[in-house]
This record gives structure tokens, sequence and C-alpha cells, in this order.
């Protein structure tokens, strides 16, 4: 081999072991604003639904609350008045006061089998739209 085929394939060797190309740099950086942008929107969806929960939760316990008071802390003859008239108050979930936290206390009579119940139902409205509802009878 002469000298010039030798520098030749020194500097071919050379070249083939430069670095990346600017194409392979440009789909590196996609691939990784594909990822933060993935995580961050991944990230963003687990706060909303975490704070969604936080207040379904809660409205789970203050219906739950309120039943408990309805059926087992009132009379037969108090819950009976209430028949017709649902009792609406604004509650406090989470520490936070707004009218969009509304419970209703709601009794109607049903008969079942020939035997007189209450039906009473706690609804607990936490979001715009959402709401908790819990059921259940009491006989006298």
């Amino acid at each position: 081999m002469n000298a010039q085929n030798q520098e030749f394939e020194q500097k071919r060797e050379i070249s083939s072991r430069d670095g990346l190309t600017f194409v392979e740099i440009l789909m590196a950086i996609l691939v990784l604003v594909i990822l933060v942008v993935a995580g961050g929107a991944l990230v963003s969806r687990g706060q909303v639904d975490a704070e969604i929960q936080k207040y379904k939760r809660a409205a789970i316990e203050a219906a739950n609350m309120q039943m408990e008071k309805v059926v087992y802390e009132s009379t037969y003859g108090t819950v009976s008045n209430w028949v017709g008239t649902p009792q609406a108050t604004l509650i406090s979930l989470n520490g936070e006061a707004t009218s969009r936290f509304a419970m209703t206390t709601t009794v109607v009579n049903a008969v079942m089998d020939g035997v007189n119940y209450l039906n009473i139902k706690v609804s607990v409205a936490y979001r715009t739209g959402d709401t908790v509802d819990l059921e259940t009878y009491r006989s006298p």
C-alpha cells in the first residue's frame, strides 16, 4: 500500500467514528421532548384525580355521618315529620365551605309487605354534577 492509500484509509476510519449525525441528535431530542411532555401530562392528571377523590371521600363521609344521625340518633317520629320536606343544608368539605357543597336529606313513606317504612335518602353534592347518594329504610 502506498502512502496516499494509507492516509485515505486512516481518514475514512476517523470519519466513520466522528460521532452522531445531526439527524440522530434531532431524533434523540424529539424522543426526550415527547417523554417529558407525556410525563408532565401524567403527573398533572394524577393531581386532578387526587383532588377529585379527596372531595368524593369527604362527601361520602359527610353523607354517612348524616345517615347515622338520622337512623340512630333521631326518633322515628322526628324523621317521619320530614316526609315531603327535604332537609337541605350547605356543608363544609375538607375545610372548604362554598355553595357547591350541599347536603339534602329526603324522607318518603314506603310500604313493603304491608308494613310502613320510611325511605331515607341522603345526597351530598360535592362538585358541579357530582353527588354521593346513600339510601336506607327505617321501620317504626
